[in-house]
């Protein structure tokens, strides 16, 4: 279906008259109109089936770790691979956005280009999140059945400390607030910091090739005009 869907898309463009130098689209039969609807057949119907299997994918991953990844609120370091999936998914998207952005070359290309840019970004921010959601879930539903022990026994330290000094250890309650405010700051997505940098770095090469192109395409109106 994802295929169909690009192959359609492809089909309409060239029959998009601004789509033409002068607005003029050549006739059925015409070898060129012939190449580019064989050519955005191909080529669109291969972006549809590529963005299709990363997305499946990426839920795939997301519902291995809500349902079989063990979370140790001390130590995320295991559940990097899904951070790291998220980062492949958006580098391959970023390098099909460049060469969508070769659109900027086209007459037509003011009208749609805003859309694919903010589709450029929408997308990169979804995949990245997506296989990493299931393990996001499992690692707030950990946290707070954490908080909730840590809390309770600090309810009895209280209770304890106030009936009695002796009944409950010295710097007890204290280790149990430190503790508390530890398992508080643990980030509920297994993104470091390397992580976001380098999801920052793929989303600037990808708006690169978008200014890129568009400053091509200002320099070669202002050289043929």
């Amino acid at each position: 279906m994802a295929a169909v869907i690009g192959a359609a898309v492809g089909i309409a463009l060239p029959f998009y008259p601004a789509g033409w130098v002068g607005g003029v689209r050549p006739e059925l039969g015409d070898p060129i109109l012939t190449w580019a609807l064989l050519r955005n057949v191909v080529m669109l119907g291969l972006y549809g089936c590529t963005i299709y299997f990363e997305v499946e994918l990426a839920r795939r991953f997301s519902r291995i770790g809500e349902r079989l990844i063990r979370v140790d609120l001390l130590d995320l370091t295991p559940l990097r691979p899904f951070a790291r999936r998220g980062l492949r998914s958006v580098l391959l998207w970023v390098v099909l956005s460049a060469l969508i952005s070769l659109l900027f070359l086209a007459p037509w290309s003011s009208e749609p280009a805003g859309g694919f840019l903010a589709l450029t970004f929408v997308l990169a921010a979804a995949l990245l999140l997506l296989p990493a959601w299931g393990v996001h879930r499992r690692i707030v539903t950990a946290k707070q059945e954490e908080l909730a022990r840590v809390r309770e026994a600090m309810r009895v330290g209280r209770q304890g400390l106030l009936e009695s000094a002796e009944a409950t250890p010295p710097g007890h309650l204290a280790d149990l607030v430190a503790y508390e405010a530890r398992v508080t700051s643990i980030a509920t997505w297994p993104f470091d910091l390397s992580t976001l940098v380098r999801f920052a770095l793929y989303v600037a090469l990808g708006l690169a090739s978008w200014l890129g192109a568009a400053v091509v395409e200002r320099f070669v109106d202002a050289v043929v005009g």
